[in-house]
């Protein structure tokens, strides 16, 4: 809570003050990631009338796991950039290390019961003949995951109707459908329609724990707080009506399938562990892009010992420094490894060969300048900016190969998915020198 603005509202006197005391018994809920103003950052604690709503901007470390329930906004994870001719496909950036955390924190939500719920306003679902891909936000990964199709209208239907009572309130103030879903049979006996009809619907509900609402696009936070508001207590009085709970000793009975079925649902699961043990080790590798100094080395090391295979070890009192040794422990070439905020220059490729002089080796020893060039570049775009042609000259004649963390990683996800074999990295780097250039699936020695 701390490091949280505290506003309560008097749903009577439609005042807002701040402070208010904690509210036991009052369902929390959390709104993630609301639109709002480019420099607001600040998480806001809404009292409202019968539910306590915490605001907080995407990033926030507040989990998702924490709360009553969550509600996010179709959208809210992705930036899309449309280019300017139609044709192209757009751009969309988004932080996929925060999407997939959040994925997993909204399987566990649901596993514990807890609703989460998804409101739609407009969202493309293709442009210019291209499909958008389905893992730059959590309502595209969800509709996939389940799955079920959906498209874009041509124009949006301002009048609904809500098949539930519990939604008519919501529906009247702030449903206008931009989105149509098709049903799938697959889960006919576990979705339910809120809003729309057999052929088509608007709005649904999945076994009563992730909802999908019609909703216009909030114009101000303010908005946006509103008919997140009005939408929770659609979900709670409507989750309250259908509520199956049962005793507990129902659960003596057990049908035969039960035992099945748990074994098949604690292997996906441990499934999905490995699974998200492997993306948080491919989504650490791309600290390669951005970190400087001791967490830039470590990231380095880890992809050429796991990724190449080799055997690195740094010097004590240089962690930039490193030697790559044979399987003797014999030094079969040295490395260079840091970040900086520009490109290569001259004094970069003479460390290399001053590394050389410290180990009392000769020039004959590979050297390798492995640099994260543009540490605080904007896009990829920008850190992907060729050495100079004289630099490239100068490393030739030092016999140093210079390697850019992003040919680095374009190069491993080559080894990775079988297109390159690591002993030819391993080749490369002991018997070539000049800039080692990966660019769409090529790998190349440039010499000038």
């Amino acid at each position: 809570m701390s490091g949280k603005l505290r506003r309560t509202k008097d749903m009577t006197a439609s005042e807002i003050k701040i402070g208010g005391a904690d509210r036991p018994g009052i369902p929390r809920f959390l709104a993630y990631g609301l639109p709002r103003e480019k420099d607001d950052d600040q998480a806001v604690v809404h009292d409202l009338d019968g539910l306590t709503l915490h605001d907080v901007p995407l990033g926030h470390p507040d989990a998702f796991l924490d709360f009553d329930g969550v509600v996010v906004f179709a959208g809210c994870f992705e930036q899309i950039r449309y280019d300017r001719d139609g044709y192209s496909p757009p751009s969309v950036r988004y932080d996929s290390k925060d999407l997939d955390r959040r994925e997993r924190q909204l399987y566990t939500l649901m596993e514990d019961g807890r609703p989460f719920v998804f409101l739609v306003p407009p969202i493309p679902n293709q442009a210019a003949f291209h499909e958008f891909d389905s893992r730059t936000d959590l309502f595209r990964r969800m509709l996939k995951a389940l799955p079920i199709d959906w498209q874009l209208l041509d124009r949006p239907v301002p009048c609904l109707d809500s098949l539930v009572p519990e939604f008519k309130s919501f529906i009247e103030r702030y449903g206008a459908a931009s989105v149509a879903f098709t049903p799938g049979y697959r889960y006919a006996d576990h979705a339910a329609i809120l809003v729309g009809s057999a052929r088509e619907f608007y709005g649904f509900e999945f076994i009563r724990r992730l909802f999908f609402l019609p909703s216009h696009a909030a114009s101000t936070r303010e908005e946006a707080v509103a008919i997140v508001a009005e939408a929770i207590r659609g979900v709670l009085a409507y989750r309250t009506r259908m509520s199956e709970e049962m005793p507990s000793w129902v659960g003596d009975f057990q049908f035969t399938k039960e035992a099945e079925l748990h074994e098949q649902l604690d292997q996906h699961r441990a499934e999905a562990m490995r699974l998200d043990a492997e993306l948080d080790a491919h989504s650490k590798r791309k600290g390669a892009l951005c970190f400087q100094s001791d967490p830039l080395v470590e990231v380095v090391f880890r992809l050429l010992r796991h990724v190449f295979g080799l055997s690195v070890e740094s010097e004590e009192k240089r962690i930039e420094d490193a030697k790559i040794l044979d399987d003797d422990g014999n030094i079969i070439a040295v490395a260079e490894i840091k970040g900086i905020n520009r490109g290569f220059k001259r004094e970069d490729v003479n460390q290399v060969d001053s590394h050389r002089e410290r180990l009392d080796l000769t020039a004959d020893v590979p050297g390798l300048l492995i640099l994260n060039t543009k540490v605080k570049a904007k896009s990829l775009a920008e850190k992907d900016e060729p050495p100079h042609p004289d630099i490239i000259k100068k490393a030739v004649q030092e016999n140093v190969l210079m390697i850019r963390t992003l040919d680095l990683l374009r190069y491993a996800d080559l080894v990775e998915s079988g297109a390159i074999e690591k002993e030819q990295f391993h080749s490369t780097i002991l018997g070539e020198s000049g800039w080692l250039r990966v660019k769409d699936g090529t790998v190349t020695v440039v010499k000038e």
